[in-house]
């Protein structure tokens, strides 16, 4: 589409430069109807026509047969518009250096070009590196040549020209090699031997993450394959399988390469302090962080919401990280169980529907399978005989659970961790929210009521302590306290006589 320049002819009449005004002031999409709208002398003229293909290269269809056979007038057409190559003369369409212009712009030009130009390997292997697209419209027995495949998805991709690559070539081991380590994602179209082929799998997800996904099973729990695909892309954290997700080398490079990816992983690394480190969710001044021991007299059990992807929701996910990051919270002894692998002696829905309540006489499983020798929970133990173990413990160093009740409520397994935590006269801080992401200002309103608990002697621990994090509806309660959504020592006396009534400290923030 450039601009219009009509060369000054040696004869011009009024109405000859009236049709050139037209065609220099017409839009390209305009020009085929300024053409055919032209006299039939000024269809033939070789200015007027050179200047109309210069602007769209389509309006050769509308030239004379003479036309169509100048090849400064085809040369211009094509470079203009690669499928004007179809009206081009024969002879013009089996020049080479013709079709190459009209690759240029279309690979569809191709399907225009002399038959015995499609046939010919050398100037096939030249056009798929110009357009890749081209491999469907070359003679079928080039579609099984490698090097011409090959050329064509280096071009174009694999997605682009699959449908016309000769079948018999994905079972050629060193094209299939070949082909992987241009795009990894065509493991899944080659035979099925190759999938099980460590060689070739390790050489597609490197090229490629989401390869892992064609791999057998038995390769996506490979560990070599998996770091492999993680290192390309930690994001495929979530797709391995579950050994490795506790595997602390593969998390660890799965988070150096995509950080968010931590949450997927399991057997506690997502409390791993080399882990937390490497997603860059601790605090910028890690020797602050060093220098703020936990206290091994304030132990916390969070109770959280798991999704059936095997992972925290993300309001979960954010609420956990801020813990992290906030100067009270960090130093505490916290305990997530949802960081570890939930493995249970009963799965039932809903959870209330097991008898199982973490103790030795309730779990299914063999003390053995649950107990280290020293007492604590073993990796393969029933999570609820862990949770249990870390209520216990957290009861006996005044410790307490902070409950993380999201917009749609507690899921049966907070319903039962709950229960379980009541059995153990664990005090529960339970935090409620109506928002769909997570607001760090709770935080402070949750420390307020953990402080005042403490300050109060850890009174009460059955008495569950709501702190509410709602966009409305928190003032009836503020006004209650003076307008103060935090409980302190002065006001005991409040405290005392909501619990004497109900067993539920209700404190609510104005935070939106």
């Amino acid at each position: 589409m450039g601009t219009c320049q009509i060369p000054v002819a040696c004869c011009r009449t009024a109405e000859t430069e009236q049709w050139e005004q037209k065609l220099r002031e017409a839009p390209w999409w305009d020009v085929s109807d300024v053409v055919q709208a032209a006299p039939n002398y000024m269809q033939k003229d070789r200015a007027f026509l050179l200047a109309a293909v210069w602007k769209d290269g389509k309006v050769l269809k509308h030239a004379s047969a003479s036309s169509r056979a100048d090849r400064e007038i085809v040369l211009r057409a094509v470079e203009n518009s690669g499928e004007s190559l179809q009206w081009a003369s024969p002879a013009l369409r089996a020049d080479r250096q013709v079709v190459r212009t009209a690759l240029k712009t279309s690979a569809d030009a191709f399907e225009f070009a002399a038959k015995h130009l499609k046939c010919d390997r050398e100037f096939v292997l030249e056009a798929v590196q110009i357009k890749g697209r081209v491999l469907q419209y070359v003679d079928a027995s080039l579609h099984s040549d490698p090097d011409v495949v090959i050329a064509a998805v280096t071009n174009a991709g694999f997605d682009a020209v699959k449908m016309h690559i000769d079948i018999d070539l994905f079972g050629d081991r060193d094209f299939v090699r070949i082909l992987v380590h241009r795009e990894g994602g065509a493991l899944k179209f080659v035979d099925d031997c190759f999938q099980a082929d460590k060689d070739v799998v390790l050489i597609a997800v490197r090229s490629t993450a989401r390869a892992i996904k064609f791999a057998t099973p038995e390769l996506q729990s490979d560990k070599e394959i998996v770091m492999a695909a993680v290192e390309n892309d930690g994001y495929f954290l979530q797709y391995v399988a579950k050994h490795l997700r506790a595997d602390k080398d593969v998390v660890l490079a799965a988070v150096r390469n995509h950080p968010t990816v931590l949450r997927y992983a399991l057997g506690g690394l997502t409390q791993d302090d080399e882990c937390l480190i490497a997603a860059g969710k601790t605090l910028a001044d890690k020797q602050f962080m060093a220098a703020t021991p936990r206290s091994q007299n304030k132990k916390v059990i969070l109770s959280l919401k798991f999704t059936d992807v095997d992972k925290n929701t993300d309001y979960a996910n954010d609420f956990v990280w801020a813990m992290k990051e906030d100067e009270h919270f960090m130093q505490f002894d916290t305990y997530n169980p949802n960081a570890w692998e939930k493995d249970a002696c009963h799965n039932h829905f809903p959870e209330f529907a097991t008898t199982c309540r973490g103790t030795d006489d309730t779990c299914g499983f063999q003390v053995s399978k649950n107990r280290r020798s020293d007492g604590g929970p073993l990796q393969t133990c029933c999570w609820r005989f862990s949770f249990r173990y870390y209520a216990d413990e957290a009861v006996s160093a005044n410790g307490f659970m902070i409950q993380v009740q999201e917009r749609e409520g507690l899921s049966p397994t907070q319903e039962l961790e709950t229960e379980m935590a009541g059995q153990a006269r664990l005090k529960i801080f339970r935090t409620i929210t109506d928002a769909d992401s997570f607001h760090p200002e709770l935080l402070e309103d949750l420390h307020a009521a953990i402080q005042s608990w403490y300050e109060a002697g850890c009174a009460c621990p059955e008495a569950v302590t709501e702190i509410e994090h709602f966009s409305s509806k928190w003032h009836s309660v503020q006004q209650m306290i003076g307008g103060t959504p935090v409980v302190t020592p002065a006001m005991a006396s409040v405290v005392e006589a909501v619990l004497a009534s109900n067993n539920t400290v209700e404190i609510r923030s104005p935070h939106n």
